[in-house]
């Protein structure tokens, strides 16, 4: 009896694990393609002069916190130690190819006019709630960062269908390096301007 149960143990075993094999190997191959595909993309844009490619990451997007299958692409370059943000944001709009256009505050406001209106609330007793007054569309803008560049591909309006096409170039710091990533198109937008600055990046 004790080799029978040894004998199935060892069979679960293998299952479990040949599954887990499929599982990663699949991911593997998915997120291979999406470097293989999103590459070319992201380097239409030359990258600043004297700028190093360090590292190119392959993250699986997550949607509630589950996996959804797609994978985003992160490439990151190490510029120069004595650059500064407006000359590395400068030289990427210098290059943008013609038909890529930038996220402006027209974007966040045909955005926001997309979306559906919020459910209604009631009360304890099953009462309809005062509505909330609804916020206007036209008084989105967009989350203005002087370390980050967002621009849309051919076609691309921002609408909320789950996928924007386009590209994100964001400055970041390491310590004393300085570093910029090219990433899947990440923006904000708000009913109020926010102006961010860019001390941090350019500091010594």
């Amino acid at each position: 009896m004790r080799w029978r149960r040894g004998v199935i143990t060892a069979i679960v075993l293998i299952v479990i694990l040949f599954a887990a094999w499929l599982a990663i190997g699949r991911d593997y191959v998915a997120g291979r393609e999406a470097l293989t595909r999103l590459r070319p993309l992201y380097e239409k844009v030359p990258p600043f002069p004297g700028s190093i490619k360090v590292k190119e990451r392959v993250d699986e997007e997550k949607s509630d916190g589950q996996p959804t299958g797609s994978f985003a692409v992160t490439i990151t370059y190490r510029l120069p130690d004595s650059v500064k943000a407006a000359e590395v944001i400068g030289h990427l709009r210098t290059h943008l190819p013609k038909t890529w256009h930038e996220v402006t505050d027209d974007t966040c406001r045909k955005t926001m006019a997309t979306l559906p209106a919020p459910p209604t609330a009631s009360l304890p007793d099953g009462t309809p709630a005062t509505p909330t007054t609804p916020i206007n569309p036209r008084s989105f803008v967009l989350l203005r960062k002087a370390t980050q560049l967002t621009v849309f591909l051919p076609g691309e309006t921002g609408a909320a269908d789950g996928h924007i096409d386009g590209v994100t170039f964001e400055l970041a710091r390491n310590g004393p390096i300085r570093l910029l990533l090219v990433h899947t198109p990440t923006y904000g937008c708000a009913a109020a301007d926010d102006r961010r600055g860019s001390e941090i990046f350019d500091s010594p």
